[in-house]
């Protein structure tokens, strides 16, 4: 992104900057409608640039097959998989999706060209774009490397892209880069190993250094034992009492001890299981927002407007009664009125009803008026949504709630991803449904982590891990 001179906008962004360029083909779609598509053309066009293939080529709507393989050079095996795509989509009945699918395809490079080009009047591009263009200034430009002041190390990479590979090429050949791999020869060389398969087919890879490739795997010796526990927080506890038995044994370097989560969900349960002789922890994770209490509260609000039933009279409006159980059973919604909330459900249980009207749900106090509200509009959620929030910072101070800054942080969170996608939806006035609303919020929260800081060089380190049972490291 540096060297390409461009910002990256986030996801959503895009979402709706290509949503501007898509309505101009197909003005009678709404937002609902583009949504999937949407996501579909974003990830298509970001995996098109960094292979560094030509969009023209690839939208061109060719009905030979032969053509293809004169433009494109594909081997046999491609050529088949593409025959066997098209045959299937072809040469059966049409369908709406097929319709919609077809008309899309003969749009897509021009969408494709007007998208990029309405980011680059706003000094943005995507990540594809950005790759692509540092690709080709590699190719063009001879002195491209004297804009970059200091060596550039590649670490740990595994499978590149095109892309990738031609700027990596083009700083090794200039001497401003050097690469560390950071793999093992029991899978580099033995062609039956899967985990080696990207190294060994990377043309950067096979040119550059064997820097890092080690052969630890077969020939260091390794103390390893297997702890069968049956459940995820019985893992956090078990991990434990390890570390305290290892912090007993003199000579203990926890600096040299690492616990390796393999769901970040275990961070918390892990934390608060350590020794209280373990002073100083790193943590290397971040802990992700949709693994906080207050996404599970977001989505028992956000079903309790799916499966409303709306009435002319609003009082006659109802909710599912599983829904009102839900949000007033959640720690943080308790907290606020945990007697009155207790004397309602028994109250509510008694009756036996299954959709509850809204004028049952009106009992005066702020918590029922804000909580059990009938929500019309993207607008409606937005307000709706930062009420709910308020209630519960409110209720943490004036409860002095355990963990109070911890959770707070987690709402703080919550209230600024709200806002961010409150300012995309003002500035291009889409109108959406609460299934593709959500669907939107759902996808920014997945992708937030709140960060820890810490010492690398001090103290337990905790990292997190791809799928494994929780690690014990002594080095």
């Amino acid at each position: 992104l540096e060297l390409s001179g461009k910002s990256l906008p986030d996801p959503i962004t895009q979402l709706f900057e290509l949503f501007d360029v898509y309505r101009k083909y197909f003005p009678d779609d709404s937002f609902d409608q583009y949504y999937p598509w949407g996501e579909v053309m974003l990830k298509d066009f970001d995996e098109l640039d960094k292979s560094l293939a030509d969009p023209e080529k690839v939208f061109a709507v060719i009905s030979d097959l032969k053509e293809i393989d004169q433009e494109f050079g594909l081997d046999d095996t491609e050529l088949e998989r593409l025959n066997s795509f098209w045959q299937h989509f072809f040469n059966k009945e049409h369908t709406k999706l097929k319709d919609e699918f077809a008309q899309t395809w003969k749009h897509l490079a021009a969408i494709y060209n007007e998208f990029h080009e309405a980011l680059a009047k706003k000094g943005w591009c995507t990540e594809g774009q950005a790759f692509r263009n540092v690709a080709s200034q590699c190719e063009s430009h001879n002195d491209f490397h004297s804009s970059i002041q200091k060596e550039v190390v590649f670490a740990g990479l595994y499978a590149l892209s095109k892309s990738e590979e031609r700027v990596m090429e083009y700083l090794l050949e200039e001497n401003k880069a050097s690469i560390f791999w950071d793999a093992d020869k029991h899978y580099i060389d033995d062609q039956y190993q899967e985990a080696g398969h990207f190294l060994r087919s990377s043309a950067i890879f096979r040119k550059s250094s064997s820097k890092w490739i080690d052969s630890k795997l077969k020939n260091e010796p390794k103390s390893i034992e297997i702890i069968g526990v049956p459940m995820e927080v019985g893992q956090a506890k078990v991990a434990g009492d390890l570390i305290q038995q290892l912090s007993a044994i003199p000579g203990f370097n926890p600096e040299k001890t690492a616990v390796v989560l393999p769901e970040e969900n275990l961070l918390f349960p892990v934390l608060y299981s350590l020794p209280s002789e373990i002073e100083k922890i790193n943590v290397t994770m971040g802990y992700p927002l949709h693994q906080t209490p207050i996404y599970y509260l977001f989505e028992s609000l956000i079903n309790l407007q799916k499966n409303a039933r709306l009435a002319k009279d609003n009082n006659q409006s109802s909710f599912y009664y599983k829904d009102i159980q839900s949000i007033l059973d959640h720690p943080y919604i308790r907290m606020i009125d945990p007697t009155g909330i207790r004397s309602f459900i028994t109250a509510l249980n008694k009756e036996n009803l299954i959709r509850v009207k809204m004028e049952r749900l009106k009992n005066g106090t702020l918590l029922f008026d804000n909580l059990f509200k009938i929500v019309k509009d993207s607008a409606g959620i937005f307000s709706w949504c930062k009420q709910v929030l308020q209630l519960i910072l409110e209720g943490m101070e004036d409860k002095q709630f355990a963990g109070h800054r911890l959770e707070s942080e987690f709402i703080a969170r919550f209230f600024s991803q709200l806002n961010r996608l409150e300012e995309i939806y003002t500035s291009v006035a889409a109108a959406s449904t609460i299934e593709t609303w959500w669907s939107l919020f759902r996808q920014i929260i997945h992708a937030t982590k709140i960060p820890f800081t810490g010492e690398p060089l001090e103290g337990l380190q905790e990292w997190g891990f791809w799928k494994a049972g929780c690690l014990i490291l002594k080095m």
